[in-house]
């Protein structure tokens, strides 16, 4: 849909297709910034540099990218995504960072039956026992356009955005940043109108996983948002 607006768009796969690993334990930066590369040349791509938009665990690779690629990488959406590193490992010039623990003993059921995650990271003990998981927000110089919902029940996306305005004011790098939270939003913001998912099963977790979010607040939130991201692309 961002190519509809004017916009060279490529996605990106990085594991589960053709013959790309079929989980994504052993990812490494460099493939990623290889694909950056790659891109710059084609001649519809502006040669000083290219937008990322990410959701999810995406966030993290977003959020190292622009941390290590500052002269290619000028703008970056992150949607509902974390300033540390979750879920999976990543290498980076040859060295391996852990993501961050998390704690499944403080997941709980929502009311319909499907777990809700968004606690099991970011406790203040995990965050203490593992430093390196923490991406360096603070070396970025491209503006971020950071989307988080109220109610996302994956990850407390609210409680990030909060932190990332904190760390990037610290620094002197909050004019590089606009920050937006949706409250009564869910976990997938998805461009407008397309269907709220209250929930579903995730086939790489092998899971049932609540994603939060009201339809009607939810809908609101998408179609905010799209129009955030397109202005935001367009002002690179």
């Amino acid at each position: 849909m961002l190519a509809s607006h004017g916009f060279a768009t490529y996605a990106l796969p990085y594991f589960s297709y053709d013959d790309l690993p079929r989980d994504a334990n052993n990812l490494d930066i460099e493939y990623f910034e290889e694909a950056i590369e790659w891109f710059m040349t084609h001649p519809n791509v502006k040669e000083d540099g290219v937008g990322i938009i990410a959701s999810s665990f995406g966030v993290s690779l977003a959020l190292h990218l622009a941390a290590r690629a500052k002269n290619k990488i000028k703008a970056s959406v992150c949607i509902n995504g974390s300033d540390w590193l979750i879920l999976h490992p990543i290498s980076i010039s040859g060295r391996k960072f852990d993501p961050l623990p998390s704690d499944i003993s403080r997941a709980e059921l929502s009311a319909d039956g499907f777990m809700i995650t968004k606690d099991l990271f970011f406790s203040e003990e995990k965050k203490c026992s593992s430093p390196s998981a923490q991406i360096p927000i603070e070396k970025m110089s491209c503006k971020l356009l950071y989307l988080a919902s109220g109610d996302d029940h994956t990850f407390n996306s609210s409680e990030c955005a909060m932190q990332i305005c904190k760390r990037l004011k610290e620094c002197g790098q909050e004019n590089i940043l606009e920050n937006v939270v949706y409250q009564g939003a869910g976990h997938l913001l998805e461009p407008p109108y397309t269907t709220h998912c209250k929930h579903a099963y995730h086939k790489t977790y092998n899971v049932n996983l609540s994603f939060g979010g009201d339809a009607v607040n939810h809908a609101k939130a998408q179609e905010d948002a799209w129009n955030r991201i397109i202005n935001f692309f367009a002002n690179m």
